[in-house]
C-alpha cells in the first residue's frame, strides 16, 4: 500500500479526506498548516503519522525531506494557499510524489486568479456575473451596485473579505478595511439557490467523476458551507460538459468543486472553480462515492472505475454543525428547536464521526475556550 500525505489547515476539510480514507483502511501522513500545538484535526484516529506546521512553505520542506524510498506517495490538497504552493513547486516534487494539479508549473495558480477563471468559463460558454478588477485606492466608477467582494486570488484573502456591498461607500470601505490588496467585484446575483459540483478528474480532464451537486440550504455567511442537501443530478440540468471542457482547458488533475448560482432568470451562472478538495466534499463520501479513495486508486494503478461503478449514491443531509450553531443559533436567526430538527434529518456531519469522534470533542472545547477568550478580553 502506498502511502498518502493529506495538507491542509485545521479544519474539516482536511478532516474529511482523512476520514474518507480511513474509512478505506487506509491511514495518511497528515500535515496539519496551523499555529496551534495541538490542533483538532490531529486527534483523528486514522493518521499514521502527523506533522504540524506554521506555514505552507514548511509543509513543502516536509515533503521534500521525505526519503525517496517510497514510491511516489499520493498527495492531497485542502487549501487554496496548499494547493498554490504545491503548484509553484511542481518541478520540484512531480518526480517524487503523484501530485494534484497541472504538468505545468504554476499554471493552477494561475488560474486561481478569479478574473482569468472568469476568462475562461466565458470562452466556454458559461453565463458569469459582470465583474470589475479593484485594487485598494481605485476609483469605483463604473461599479454596480448591489454587488459582491471576493479576493482576486483566494489564497491570499480572508472569508471575512467576502462582502455584500449596497453602495459605493459600503464597497469602498470593504475594500480598504480587507485584508488583501486586489479584489474582484462581482454583481450580486438574485438566486433561486446556489449549488456546488464536487468531483474528481483524471489526466488532466481525460476523465471527470462528477456523482451529483450540493444544494446549499442554509449558507454560513462569507462561506459555501452551510447546512446542505446532496443529491443525484437527475433533473438539475447543469451545465456538466462545459465543467469538463473547462478543466481539460485548464489541465487539472485531482479533487475539485465549481461552484453555481441559479439565479431568479433561470440562469446558471459559472462562480469558481476550487483546484482542492472542497469543505463540503464529505458530503459526497457520506452519500456513497468515495472521491479521496478513488484519486488513491487511480495514482497507485488500482481498478477506480470499478470501484465506482460499484458504488451507490444515495441523498443526504450534511450539517457543518459548529458553523451552523455559531452562525444561526447563537445569533437568534434558528431556533433552537429547529437546528434540533435538522440534526435529526442529517445523515452526516462536518465534525462529529461517531467512528472517529475524538476530533469533535478537541473542536468543541476550543470553540468554547477561544469564546470565553474573546469575552474576557472584552
Amino acid at each position: 500500500m502506498e502511502e498518502v500525505f493529506v495538507i491542509g489547515g485545521d479544519h474539516h476539510n482536511t478532516l474529511s479526506v482523512i476520514r474518507a480514507l480511513g474509512y478505506k483502511n487506509i491511514r495518511p501522513n497528515v500535515i496539519i498548516v496551523s499555529n496551534k500545538q495541538k490542533p483538532y484535526v490531529g486527534y483523528s484516529k486514522y493518521i499514521n503519522e502527523k506533522y504540524v506546521v506554521p506555514t505552507d512553505d514548511l509543509a513543502i520542506d516536509i515533503l521534500k525531506s521525505i526519503s525517496m524510498s517510497n514510491n511516489h506517495p499520493v498527495v492531497i490538497t485542502c487549501s487554496d494557499s496548499v494547493s498554490s504552493v504545491i503548484d509553484r513547486n511542481h518541478d520540484a516534487l512531480a518526480n517524487r510524489f503523484s501530485l494534484p494539479g497541472a504538468i505545468s508549473q504554476g499554471r493552477i495558480t494561475e488560474m486561481m486568479d478569479k478574473e482569468r477563471m472568469t476568462e475562461l468559463a466565458q470562452s466556454i460558454g458559461f453565463c458569469t456575473p459582470p465583474s470589475w478588477v479593484i485594487n485598494k485606492g481605485d476609483s469605483l466608477d463604473g461599479v454596480e451596485m448591489p454587488c459582491i467582494t471576493k479576493p482576486l486570488l483566494s489564497k491570499d484573502g480572508q472569508k471575512t473579505d467576502i462582502c455584500i456591498c449596497e453602495s459605493k461607500e459600503e464597497l469602498d470601505s470593504a475594500v480598504n478595511a480587507g485584508s488583501c490588496e486586489k479584489y474582484q467585484i462581482q454583481l450580486f446575483i438574485e438566486k433561486e439557490f446556489e449549488y456546488q459540483l464536487i468531483g474528481l478528474s483524471i489526466n488532466g480532464g481525460e476523465d471527470v467523476v462528477i456523482p451529483g451537486f450540493s444544494r446549499c440550504i442554509r449558507p454560513c455567511p462569507g462561506t459555501n458551507t452551510g447546512f446542505l442537501h446532496y443529491e443525484p443530478l437527475d433533473g438539475l440540468h447543469a451545465p456538466i460538459e462545459k465543467c469538463k471542457e473547462f478543466i481539460r482547458e485548464v489541465g487539472y488533475s485531482g479533487l475539485f468543486s465549481i461552484e453555481f448560482l441559479r439565479g431568479k432568470d433561470g440562469k446558471d451562472y459559472f462562480m469558481e472553480m476550487n483546484f482542492r478538495n472542497d469543505g463540503n466534499a464529505i458530503c459526497v463520501t457520506k452519500a456513497g462515492i468515495n472521491l479521496p479513495y478513488l484519486w488513491y486508486m487511480a495514482n497507485v494503478g488500482l481498478d477506480y472505475k470499478s470501484e465506482l461503478k460499484a458504488s451507490e449514491l444515495k441523498p443526504i443531509y450534511v450539517m457543518p454543525e459548529f458553523d451552523d450553531f455559531r452562525c444561526f443559533v447563537l445569533t437568534g436567526k434558528l431556533s433552537i428547536k429547529e437546528w434540533i430538527s435538522d440534526i435529526k434529518r442529517s445523515g452526516a456531519f462536518m465534525e462529529y464521526d461517531k467512528s472517529d469522534p475524538s476530533p469533535f470533542w478537541h473542536g468543541l472545547f476550543d470553540m468554547i475556550k477561544g469564546k470565553i477568550r474573546r469575552k474576557m478580553a472584552s
